[in-house]
């Protein structure tokens, strides 16, 4: 809208659209007269934008000379450009550049630019639905692996959800940004995919569990929607003194994504009745992770987790 007021020097810029069956609704408006300009002329607007939509073409619109002067801050509809947005489907909307001032009017160049700024919002706007479907399509198919993890690994279930649930609150108490926290959580819920290639009869052989991580790895990176979870998940049994695996990473050249994983992993895990045994307390497993600290264990991370146990986040978290 800003480009569109910057192209045109018109007093007001309108986004309107059309979604699935309902009347054309403002979106987006720009200039310091908008406000008062739609309301005075809402209804002229939205007539030449139904017009327009019906045409798909750019048109230059003059406002009816019968309808009511208003005056005052939002002056007399002198006239407007509308542009079409479009979709796949066709038309859904427009952008509407609005004149109130005596003898203003829109020329042929004018019209051309706004039509190309129209076409790059029309891709702009298809771009984001596709990131939409995208993002629709990784949270679905995630839950669904996650359902299916939880039946094949045995004492299991629920334990990705709570992994993911310790991860974001550690995550955020150590300050990661929306990107990275969402990165965390969607490796929290995948970590242990690698599992659904190892037979149940194996899952409890070290030597057969312990390659989940690279199987992991190469199922998620092979996916680019899941390229940036695949390092997580391949070094989330890492350890701090380089002890871990499966490629022996120490330090801070562990991704932090994944030492905060480990430490939601390793508690969840100690709670938990897997069928063998019973979990341990919750106070026994804290106590785990903080002798673990500075060799399995980010002491950095550790700290932070202690400071959610102490607030009674970490409890919370499992209610």
């Amino acid at each position: 809208m800003r480009s569109a007021l910057h192209l045109t020097h018109a007093p007001a810029a309108f986004v309107l659209l059309r979604v699935a069956d309902k009347p054309l609704t403002l979106q987006e408006s720009e200039g310091d007269r908008a406000d008062a300009i739609y309301q005075a002329h809402q209804e002229e607007l939205h007539q030449f934008v139904e017009s327009s939509l019906q045409t798909g073409e750019p048109t230059i619109a003059a406002a009816d000379a019968s309808s009511p002067r208003t005056g005052g801050a939002s002056g007399t509809l002198t006239g407007a450009v509308v542009v079409p947005l479009t979709a796949e489907a066709g038309p859904i909307g427009a952008i509407v550049v609005a004149h109130t001032e005596p003898g203003a009017s829109f020329g042929p160049e004018q019209v051309d630019v706004l039509a190309t700024l129209a076409a790059l919002t029309s891709i702009a706007l298809h771009s984001a639905d596709l990131r939409g479907a995208q993002r629709n399509f990784f949270t679905h198919m995630t839950e669904l692996l996650v359902a299916m993890l939880d039946v094949h690994v045995e004492g299991r279930s629920g334990h990705s959800t709570k992994v993911a649930a310790l991860s974001n609150r550690i995550g955020r108490s150590m300050e990661l940004s929306d990107g990275r926290l969402e990165v965390l959580h969607f490796s929290s819920l995948l970590h242990d995919i690698g599992m659904l290639k190892i037979p149940r009869s194996q899952q409890r052989d070290p030597a057969h569990a312990q390659k989940h991580p690279t199987i992991g790895y190469k199922i998620l990176s092979a996916i680019r929607l899941w390229e940036g979870v695949a390092p997580i998940v391949l070094h989330h049994h890492e350890w701090y003194d380089g002890s871990g695996y499966p490629e022996g990473l120490s330090g801070s050249t562990i991704p932090l994504e994944a030492r905060i994983l480990a430490v939601a992993d390793a508690f969840d895990a100690m709670i938990r009745d897997d069928g063998r045994s019973d979990g341990l307390p919750m106070e026994d497993a804290l106590e785990e992770i903080r002798q673990g600290t500075g060799t399995q264990f980010d002491p950095a991370v550790t700290a932070a987790f202690a400071e959610l146990a102490e607030r009674g986040e970490v409890v919370a978290a499992y209610r």
